[in-house]
């Protein structure tokens, strides 16, 4: 037979509320306000937050000579990157934080003045690629690079773009072509 519990009106002083039930009430309190909050916060982001930004055709345009000249570095191709970035001064139109450095990367006459001036396009690159599918943002991370190696350059370098997972480090070419991990 179940036991009647004593409404609170009727309580005297000396009764109150078993704890069992005292808790599965506190338990239904909290898991009830855990389910509102992220409600709240699912339509907070959802309403909030902007889509990701689509590119353009000219934007993929960009990307797609970015890779062939992050290719040809990482091969250690200087003809092949100067050529590809010959190409990207002309597609990058009036957009001076593109043509500037692809102008000067294809006049490259070393690969090492090659891979400064793609320093400066991978920044762009990287903000173009960020939230698009398709697109990894690369970066060698010291302590978790898969070739570690003594005196590393990359910390002069930073990010770039490429279109597959598996690291091809367009600053650091052939040596240690491998160096470097998805950023995110």
């Amino acid at each position: 037979m179940k036991r009647k519990l004593p409404q609170p009106s009727t309580l005297k002083a000396d009764q109150s509320i078993p704890p069992k039930r005292a808790t599965r009430f506190r338990m239904g309190c909290l898991l009830a306000g855990v389910l509102i909050t992220g409600v709240l916060l699912s339509l907070f982001v959802i309403g909030v937050l902007p889509p990701p930004h689509k590119l353009t055709p000219t934007e993929k345009e960009v990307l797609s000579h970015y890779e062939i000249i992050r290719f040809a570095l990482a091969h250690d191709d200087l003809a092949k990157a100067r050529k590809a970035a010959s190409e990207l001064a002309n597609t990058g139109g009036d957009r001076k934080h593109i043509t500037t450095p692809a102008t000067a990367l294809g006049q490259s006459t070393s690969l090492e003045a090659a891979r400064i001036q793609f320093k400066t396009l991978s920044a762009e690159a990287v903000r173009l690629a960020s939230s698009q599918t398709g697109y990894y943002i690369m970066a060698c991370e010291i302590y978790h690079c898969s070739e570690p190696c003594l005196n590393c350059p990359m910390s002069e370098f930073g990010k770039w773009v490429q279109v597959s997972s598996t690291a091809e480090n367009p600053f650091m070419g052939k040596e240690h072509s491998r160096c470097g991990t998805v950023a995110r």
